[in-house]
């Protein structure tokens, strides 16, 4: 599967509801050469372990930045997802924090 778009597609719809709900602004580095960066990968697992840490920081900010970088390391393909909010968050969100959790055991079973 290409990472690149497989990110880039969750991505798209992330944008959207960040739009609509916040003011959080969602960069993607989507490099043309970023495109030859494949993987074996459940890309339906893959995908909703990016929408788990995305949506972790949009509900831990109230706006600000989420960049998201896909790049190839030593022998393994990188997806760097930072935002610049306080690192924590002290909202009554409705959520468990299970999608961290699941987020930790699908990465740990690509071996990241």
């Amino acid at each position: 599967q290409s990472i690149p778009l497989l990110v880039s597609e969750v991505i798209e719809e992330k944008r959207f509801l960040a739009q609509r709900f916040s003011s959080t602004r969602i960069e993607f580095d989507s490099s043309a050469y970023l495109q030859g960066l494949f993987s074996c990968v459940d890309p339906w697992e893959f995908k909703r372990v990016i929408s788990n840490l995305i949506d972790n920081a949009m509900e831990a900010m109230e706006s600000g930045t989420i960049s998201i970088r896909v790049y190839l390391g030593l022998k393994r393909v990188v997806l760097d997802i930072e935002d610049d909010g306080p690192g924590f968050s002290l909202s009554s969100s409705r959520s468990m924090g299970l999608g961290l959790a699941h987020a930790c055991r699908i990465v740990d079973s690509l071996g990241g």
